[in-house]
């Protein structure tokens, strides 16, 4: 547009006709404004084009029909970003991996950000030796990464290594992997992450699930079976929330230990041979839809560890379904505490102020208060013991315990 010297502003018609024309007056400083957010906008886009356009799938394969015949080598040619699709086959190679205080042999050494690792499926790829190495005074891991790193990993098995997982902060997130044959399945210290969908088969003394210092962690749908412990905090590792997940013939399955806090949610917890969750060390946990049966203890509350819970089963223990002590609380409702032999609930150690366990709304097997009474022990018993269950109001029969996740809820429209 155009200025003629009527003052109008019009097309260019008026310079064919002969007209003589000045350009409109313009903003300098909004116009370079303009200009700059243009190319600021520009720059941006071209950016994240150029990161799309730039991350990279590297295939390992055995036969030699990929980029890579093993993964470490995939991993220094990766940039961040990168996927590494690993094919079927076991892989062994071990290397050297140097931390700030050790090195140490691994089959993967996460050097780089940000990467995706992707196996052809847990029963095709193998990640670890024919038979266990687990050299003396050394500590050979399968994946490992100490520094911050982002990582993804899927489709694996990982086996017969002293370590399955070593993850150094960052976030880390596993889905359908099977861990067997370790001393430690996974151990991390990360802001974030989650594990779906794996199975750990707990061989020995084997712990498959240890965070350390680690704020948020979800474990869904995930099996823990076998000899030793299935989960055990670190100290501080907070919000470690399970969901839908089974733990069979353990050790003991859970430990939340040392100011470590989670939810369990529609989870069981079966034929544990010492307990099936503890709570120790001013450790927090809330329970919803958790059945636990059998061992010796169901669930062990100590060190002044708070522990709620609602559509609880503590059932088939044979020396106490709720032990605690040491100023715990516990808060269980609408709930059953049904032990095969022994009692249902032992207070032990209470010598601070007085403490009320609030287990009202509950299951027993019985309505008789007298067979209730002869269940528990607590202050009444000992006037020692500064703690009291109340158990009032009881429930006259069986009472709902199941609970009814989101996913539940979806399948019924599907």
């Amino acid at each position: 547009m155009w200025r003629c010297r009527s003052g109008l502003y019009c097309c260019n018609s008026c310079w064919r006709a002969g007209v003589a024309a000045t350009p409109p007056p313009r903003n300098r400083k909004l116009a370079a404004m303009k200009f700059a957010h243009t190319i600021a906008i520009a720059t941006f886009l071209a950016g994240c084009v150029a990161q799309v356009a730039w991350a990279r799938t590297w295939r390992v394969e055995l036969n030699g029909s990929g980029d890579f015949r093993d993964i470490q080598p995939a991993v220094e040619a990766a940039s961040s970003g990168d996927t590494i699709r690993i094919g079927p086959g076991r892989f062994q190679q071990l290397h050297q991996i140097v931390a700030p205080a050790w090195t140490e042999e691994t089959i993967v050494a996460v050097t780089k950000d940000n990467l995706t690792f992707i196996g052809a499926g847990a029963e095709q790829t193998i990640l670890g030796m024919t038979s266990y190495y687990a050299p003396e005074g050394r500590f050979p891991k399968v994946i490992c990464s100490v520094d911050s790193h982002v990582g993804a990993i899927s489709g694996l098995t990982i086996e017969n290594m002293k370590t399955g997982i070593y993850w150094w902060q960052g976030t880390l997130d596993v889905h359908d992997c099977v861990f067997r044959h370790f001393g430690a399945g996974i151990v991390c210290w990360i802001d974030g992450g989650s594990i779906r969908d794996c199975q750990f088969e707990i061989s020995n003394d084997g712990k498959a699930l240890t965070p350390e210092l680690t704020n948020t962690l979800i474990v869904d749908s995930c099996s823990f079976l076998g000899y030793g412990q299935g989960f055990t905090s670190g100290a501080s590792a907070h919000n470690i929330n399970f969901s839908n997940c089974e733990f069979r013939d353990n050790r003991t399955a859970m430990v939340y230990d040392r100011w470590s806090t989670g939810t369990i949610e529609n989870t069981t917890i079966v034929n544990s041979i010492f307990a099936g969750l503890m709570v120790t060390y001013n450790s927090q946990v809330n329970m919803v839809g958790v059945r636990i049966n059998g061992g010796q203890y169901g669930l062990f509350v100590s060190g002044g560890s708070v522990v709620t819970g609602e559509n609880v089963i503590l059932e088939g223990t044979t020396g106490e379904s709720l032990y605690t002590s040491s100023e715990s609380h516990v808060t269980i409702n609408n709930s059953h505490i049904l032990p095969a032999s022994g009692l249902g609930v032992g207070s032990h150690g209470y010598f601070g102020a007085p403490v009320l366990l609030d287990l009202s709304g509950n299951y027993w097997g019985t309505t008789s208060t007298d067979l209730i009474d002869s269940m528990i022990t607590d202050g009444v018993d000992d006037p020692l013991v500064h703690c009291t269950v109340q158990y009032l109001p009881i429930a006259n029969g069986p009472v709902p315990t199941e609970s009814t996740s989101w996913g539940d809820l979806k399948a019924l429209f599907r």
